[in-house]
Formats: structure tokens, C-alpha cells, sequence
């Protein structure tokens, strides 16, 4: 079985555990906040661009595993926050090129 380095599982980890929070009905600035402070990365600014649905960037660097990371990502998310059994995912990229990596990755 494949595994997850141990910065993508500290991603999806603080990604988890934020979502799970915002589930409890914590506003996300506030969950935001004080999990870049729990990091040690200073105060954060939130920026709520859905009217209160909670929205983050997982950043990685180049060659991280970010397909890797983003399909596995899919399952933690409906655990923690949509709560579905069978969550819709839109995967949108920037080029054909990127499309055919992508889905040849997954």
C-alpha cells in the first residue's frame, strides 16, 4: 500500500481537524486563527470567499505529492465536515497536459 509522507499526513492532519471543528459549528475565521496560532504561524487571516463555508489551501512544494495528497484528502473531508458517505469532487486543472497527468497519477 502506498504511503503518505509525513508532511502530507501533517497536512491532512491540521486540514481534519480543522474542518471537524468548523463542523461544530465554530466559525472558520476563528478555527483559522487559532490554528495558525497552535502552529506557530503567527495570528492568519481568513478570508471567507463562501459566506461562511470553510475554504483553505493546502500548499506543498513542487514534487510534494499534491495529486496524491488533494485524492486523499477527498475521504477526510466528508469525515470531518460533509458527513455524506459519497462526497462529489470537481477536479479542475489548468491545462490538457495536467488533466492527463492527473488523472494517469490517480
Amino acid at each position: 500500500m502506498f504511503e503518505l509522507k509525513s508532511y502530507q499526513k501533517l497536512a491532512l492532519d491540521a486540514l481534519e481537524s480543522f474542518l471537524a471543528e468548523c463542523s461544530e459549528g465554530t466559525p472558520a475565521s476563528e478555527v483559522f486563527e487559532k490554528n495558525c496560532l497552535a502552529n506557530g504561524w503567527g495570528k492568519g487571516k481568513y478570508l471567507d470567499s463562501f459566506n461562511g463555508k470553510p475554504c483553505v489551501c493546502l500548499r506543498v512544494p513542487t514534487g510534494g505529492g499534491k495529486t496524491v495528497l488533494a485524492a486523499a484528502a477527498i475521504r477526510r473531508i466528508d469525515d470531518a465536515y460533509s458527513k455524506t458517505g459519497a462526497p462529489v469532487v470537481l477536479w479542475l486543472t489548468p491545462s490538457d497536459a495536467i488533466t492527463t497527468q492527473t488523472y494517469d497519477a490517480l
